[in-house]
C-alpha cells in the first residue's frame, strides 16, 4: 500500500460496510460514516467500530477517499448533498459502487474539486465484514480518469478483487452480462426444478440435484470458457431429443416454459458454433423452425 486513505463511508449499510472494513484490514482509516438508520447502528457498530457519523456536508473536507454505497435511486440526492458541503482538496476521490450507474453522476462532487469514478464490485455483499478473503478474486469495474486509475486498482486489490477498466460508454452492455449471469441463470434453475418436481422429484432433492450440476457447469465454463464446458442434446446436434424436451415441456408445465426452453436451445447453438465441432448443433435449428418449436 503506497497511500493510506482517510476515508468517509456514506452509506454503512451491508455492501458499504464489508468494502470499507476490508480497507481497513488493508491498513486505510475509517474516519467517518454519512447516513445509516438508528436502527442498524449497532450492526454498523460491530462492523467497523465506534466511528463517528457526521452530515453530508463534512465528508469532503475530511476525506482523502469518499466511498458512496447507496441505492440507486438515491445517487443522484446524496452527490447533490454531499457537494453542498466543504470543497474537496484536489486529491480527495470519491467513487460509488453502482454497477449501473456511470462516473457522471458524481459531477456534483467533481464540481467541488473532487475527483471521481464508479467502482463496482462484481458480486453481492451480503454481509457487513466480508472477513479475510474479501472480495475473494471478484472483478472490480472502474471508470476513472486515467490518473487515477493506479489508485483504484490498488484498492481493489486491497480487498482482495481483480480490477479492469471499463469503457463507460459501454456500460450499460456491462451491466447486462452482469445481470445475465447472476440472475437469468436463476430462472433457468426455476425451469429445472419445476420440470424435476413435475417428474416427481421432491422439491428439496430437485433443488440440491440441480444446483450440484449447475455448479459443475458454471465452474468447467470458468476454466475453459462456455463453448468448452457445453455438454447436452444440443452439441451433440441430438434434434429428436431437443423436440421431445419441448413437447413434453409444452404438455407437463405450458406453453411459456416450451417456448423458454426453445428459446435457450437456440442460444446453445450459437455458443456450441464456437467449437471445433460445432456444426453438429446446427441440426437443432431443424426442429426449432418447425411450427409450434419457436
Amino acid at each position: 500500500m503506497t497511500t493510506r486513505e482517510n476515508i468517509v463511508l456514506v452509506g454503512p449499510g451491508r455492501a458499504g460496510c464489508s468494502l470499507a472494513r476490508g480497507l481497513t484490514r488493508a491498513g486505510h482509516r475509517l474516519a467517518a460514516i454519512v447516513g445509516g438508520s438508528p436502527e442498524n447502528r449497532r450492526a454498523v457498530a460491530a462492523a467497523l467500530g465506534d466511528v463517528p457519523v457526521v452530515p453530508h456536508a463534512a465528508a469532503l473536507g475530511m476525506a482523502s477517499l469518499v466511498i458512496i454505497a447507496v441505492p440507486d435511486d438515491r445517487l443522484v440526492d446524496v452527490a447533490t448533498a454531499l457537494a453542498e458541503g466543504t470543497p474537496a482538496a484536489p486529491t480527495t476521490l470519491a467513487f460509488h459502487v453502482c454497477g449501473a450507474k456511470g462516473r457522471s453522476v458524481l459531477d456534483p462532487l467533481a464540481a467541488r474539486g473532487a475527483r471521481t469514478a464508479a467502482w463496482h464490485p462484481l458480486r453481492s455483499l451480503p454481509v457487513r465484514d466480508l472477513g479475510p478473503s474479501g472480495l475473494d478474486g471478484a472483478l472490480v469495474a472502474i471508470e476513472s480518469d486515467p490518473a487515477d486509475l493506479p489508485r483504484l486498482e490498488s484498492l481493489a486489490r486491497a480487498v482482495n478483487g481483480r480490477p479492469a477498466s471499463l469503457d463507460g460508454r459501454r456500460r450499460d452492455t456491462y451491466h447486462a452480462g452482469a445481470a445475465a449471469a447472476g440472475n437469468g441463470i436463476l430462472a433457468v434453475f426455476d425451469l429445472g426444478m419445476r420440470a424435476l418436481m413435475r417428474a416427481g422429484i421432491p422439491e428439496e432433492l430437485a433443488r440440491r440435484a440441480l444446483a450440484t450440476l449447475a455448479e459443475g457447469a458454471v465452474a468447467n465454463a470458468g476454466r475453459t470458457g462456455p463453448s468448452a464446458a457445453l455438454t447436452g442434446p444440443v452439441v451433440r446436434g441430438d434434434a429428436e431429443t431437443v423436440a421431445a424436451h419441448i413437447r413434453a415441456l409444452r404438455r407437463d408445465l405450458g406453453d411459456a416454459d416450451a417456448a423458454f426452453y426453445a428459446a435457450l436451445s437456440e442460444a446453445l447453438v450459437r455458443v456450441a458454433a464456437a467449437r471445433p465441432d460445432g456444426a453438429k448443433a446446427s441440426s437443432v435449428r431443424r426442429v426449432l423452425n418447425e411450427p409450434g418449436n419457436s
